[in-house]
C-alpha cells in the first residue's frame, strides 16, 4: 500500500519519480481523498473529450480543479494518533464548482455510503476504509505490525492490532471479517456498502 499513490500516478498520469515521491509524502488530505476518488470510478460521456478516453494527469487537473470536498474527522484512540480518518458524505461534501467551461462533475446516487480515508500524518500513506470499491484495512494493519516491529521490536499479529483500532462510526471487526471471508454481501457485511454507480462525468 506504502507505494500505490507513486505507481497509480507513475502508470496513469505519466509523472516523473520525484513528483510521486512528493504526493507519496505529502499529508495533503484532499489531494489525496480527491484521487482516491478520480481512480475509483469510470469515465463516463463527454461533449468534449471521447467516451474512450483514459484517465491522465489532464483529466485530473480538471477533475481537482473542479470539485469541493467537505470533510469531517472521526475520532480516534490514542493507539492511532499518526493517522487521521476523514469522512464524506456524497449527499453534502461533494460539490461540483466549476472553474472551467469543462463538462466534470460526481453523478452521486441518493443511497450512497459515506466514504471514509484514513491518511498518515507523517508518511502520506492512505487507506481506503469506506465507500470506495476497495477496502484497504488488511494494508493498514501491516503497516502498523511493520511500524512495531522496526520501531519498538513488538511483534503484532493482524488480531493484536485490530483489538486495538477504535474510530468513530467504523466497525472494524465487520470489515475484517467480511474481507477475510472474501465476502462484499452488503446486507450480511453493511461495513463494505461501496458507493457505487458513481461516474466521473466530463
Amino acid at each position: 500500500m506504502k507505494n500505490i499513490i507513486c505507481i497509480l500516478l507513475m502508470h496513469l498520469f505519466f509523472l516523473p519519480m520525484s513528483t510521486c515521491l512528493y504526493a507519496q509524502n505529502s499529508s495533503d488530505s484532499k489531494y489525496l481523498f480527491k484521487m482516491w476518488l478520480f481512480l475509483d470510478h469510470s469515465n463516463d460521456h463527454s461533449r468534449e473529450i471521447p467516451s474512450a478516453t483514459a484517465k491522465d494527469s489532464v483529466i485530473f487537473k480538471l477533475f481537482d480543479e473542479n470539485i469541493e470536498l467537505k470533510f469531517d474527522t472521526l475520532k480516534a484512540n490514542s493507539f492511532l494518533k499518526e493517522y487521521l480518518f476523514l469522512s464524506v458524505n456524497p449527499k453534502g461534501g461533494i460539490k461540483y464548482s466549476p472553474t472551467t467551461n469543462k463538462l466534470i462533475y460526481l453523478s452521486i446516487p441518493s443511497d450512497s455510503s459515506t466514504y471514509v480515508l484514513c491518511v498518515n500524518k507523517f508518511q502520506g500513506t492512505s487507506f481506503r476504509l469506506k465507500g470506495f470499491s476497495g477496502n484497504d484495512l488488511f494494508s493498514l494493519i501491516n503497516e502498523i505490525i511493520e511500524k512495531s516491529k522496526k520501531e519498538y521490536k513488538r511483534k503484532l499479529s493482524m488480531r493484536d492490532v485490530l483489538k486495538q483500532l477504535n474510530v468513530q462510526d467504523i466497525d472494524f471487526d465487520c470489515i475484517f471479517r467480511g474481507l477475510k471471508d472474501g465476502n462484499h454481501d452488503p446486507i450480511r457485511y453493511p461495513c463494505l456498502q461501496r458507493c457505487t454507480n458513481i461516474e466521473v462525468v466530463f
